[in-house]
């Protein structure tokens, strides 16, 4: 569930006793209203007695206004008390974090024999392989990119090379864990290939090279799976293992191929895999509204950094010249993100590689990391989730800063 502290009411309004000289006027008032009943309406003359009532009056009444007063500066402190603990706790959940155990991506940068060789420079440098070729359904002069494959192999024989070369990635981290360890899976593939089938390859990928640990599917998409994992399995022992794949994609115009795999862990339970990085809580926005800014601003503050820190900016799902990307760029331009280089900071995939479709949340997180590891930087990614009106901004930050919630 995100996390809003916008939607907390405010602190409790006080109630405010009159000034002194209210009291005078009232008091001064109740004494001419007496000496006019006293002349005019009885027949008592004389002394100095009669002060006496409107005295008592307003005394009696400055009385149980300060009882009242008093009751509802006691309702006040606990409700401002009880306020103060809520945001306290939004705090420490909105700054909760997970550690980044092991991140791979391969596109088409890559080559066939080292697929997941690290491509961080070429990603950094937004190296273009976009241009228009051939697709894999034939057709000519598509603008697209493409995966290296093995001459003379089909499309399943490919994947399942490259899902083995994957599995071994990801078996060195997990062989660190005990057997019994729970890995969570969430896979999110676009690709002509059948789920059913792309399952049963990985499955075949995972026994092969023997990671002893198996894992259960889990559902959702995109960073909401990483949000409502830091709500709901923040002290979980398991582990979230997230695959994203884009391989011959039904709709191939401006298309990248894409495999890519980050493995999270929890920073209170996992403590024998040293991480390479911590993702930090995601904040969403409704595409068609213009509140990204204040998204970036509050994913910035769950780390928390200031605007100046993030020098690199990953892009997926938001094509240039949309209103989304103007948006963006807008709010670069008053100012927000004042450390990032706006001709080398900025990696929009669809500029350079194409549209990476589900695979873009894996793909950015596992392009952050290895640049982190690289050197010691924030970045900051902006997710458009496919299928849905957010767009999701997410802080990635080395293991030295870090601080989580409970």
């Amino acid at each position: 569930m995100p996390v809003d502290l916008k939607k907390i009411p405010g602190v409790s309004l006080r109630p405010k006793i009159m000034g002194i000289n209210r009291w005078l006027i009232l008091f001064s008032f109740l004494v001419i209203l007496y000496i006019f009943i006293l002349y005019f309406f009885t027949n008592i003359t004389g002394g100095f007695y009669f002060i006496l009532v409107p005295v008592f009056f307003v005394f009696s009444g400055f009385y149980c206004v300060c009882f009242v007063c008093s009751l509802k500066h006691v309702s006040a402190n606990a409700w401002d008390k009880q306020r103060e603990e809520v945001i306290l706790q939004e705090v420490r959940r909105g700054r909760r974090s997970l550690q980044i155990l092991a991140a791979e991506c391969c596109t088409a940068h890559s080559l066939i024999d080292t697929p997941f060789t690290p491509v961080t420079s070429n990603l950094l440098n937004n190296d273009n392989v976009l241009f228009s070729q051939q697709s894999w359904l034939a057709e000519d002069n598509v603008h697209l990119s493409q995966l290296d494959r093995m001459a003379g192999k089909n499309e399943e024989c490919n994947v399942r090379m490259l899902f083995f070369e994957l599995a071994k990635k990801i078996a060195e981290p997990l062989s660190q864990l005990p057997v019994n360890n729970p890995v969570m899976l969430l896979f999110e593939t676009s690709s002509s290939i059948s789920n059913d089938k792309l399952n049963n390859l990985w499955l075949q990928a995972w026994q092969t090279v023997g990671i002893q640990q198996s894992y259960i599917h889990i559902n959702g998409s995109g960073l909401g799976v990483i949000d409502d994992w830091l709500d709901n399995n923040i002290r979980s022992n398991a582990v979230l293992l997230i695959i994203g794949l884009q391989y011959v994609p039904e709709h191939t115009a401006m298309s990248a191929e894409v495999i890519s795999c980050i493995l999270l862990g929890n920073r209170l339970t996992q403590h024998i895999i040293p991480p390479l990085a911590f993702i930090h809580r995601p904040e969403s926005v409704e595409k068609h509204t213009n509140h990204l800014h204040d998204a970036i601003t509050q994913a910035l503050d769950w780390v928390p950094v200031s605007m100046d820190k993030p020098k690199h900016i990953w892009v997926s799902g938001i094509l240039g010249g949309t209103h989304e990307y103007n948006v963006l760029m807008q709010s670069l331009e008053n100012g927000l993100l004042t450390g990032v280089n706006r001709q080398t900071g900025i990696h929009n995939f669809g500029d350079f590689i194409g549209d990476p479709d589900k695979a873009g949340m894996s793909l950015a997180i596992a392009a952050a990391t290895q640049s982190v590891n690289k050197k010691s930087e924030y970045h900051l990614l902006i997710i458009r989730e496919k299928g849905s009106a957010n767009i999701w901004g997410v802080a990635i930050s080395p293991c030295f800063i870090a601080k989580d919630g409970t």
